[in-house]
């Protein structure tokens, strides 16, 4: 995804968002509570700097549409995962990381 044009990038994230739009449809239908936990956007350590503002570019615009769904519970993940210590290999939450996650959504479903 990162090396289409923009356009094509968000022919892609429109096409992913509609799909989600569909499931939670689907979900709504059957539940009485659904979150929506939006992606967070990793921290890209020793990556060209042009990479990382083009794959958090992508994952703004991505968490952004998905702020579209009407009647929706979001969870955001990046404003709490946002330091290497949150992450291992640059995209996979690391213990601390998983703990913040897991932390995040007790208070969600508690709400």
């Amino acid at each position: 995804m990162l090396t289409a044009d923009v356009n094509e990038v968000h022919k892609m994230i429109d096409s992913v968002c509609t799909r989600v739009r569909n499931i939670y449809s689907m979900l709504q239908a059957g539940f009485n509570k659904v979150i929506l936990i939006t992606p967070y956007l990793p921290v890209f350590d020793g990556y060209d700097e042009a990479y990382i503002e083009k794959a958090h570019l992508v994952g703004k615009v991505f968490n952004e549409q998905l702020k579209s769904i009407p009647n929706v519970t979001y969870l955001e993940l990046h404003p709490n995962l946002n330091s290497k210590e949150d992450f291992i290999n640059h995209i996979e939450p690391s213990k601390i990381g998983s703990e913040k996650i897991a932390s995040l959504i007790e208070k969600v479903v508690r709400r």
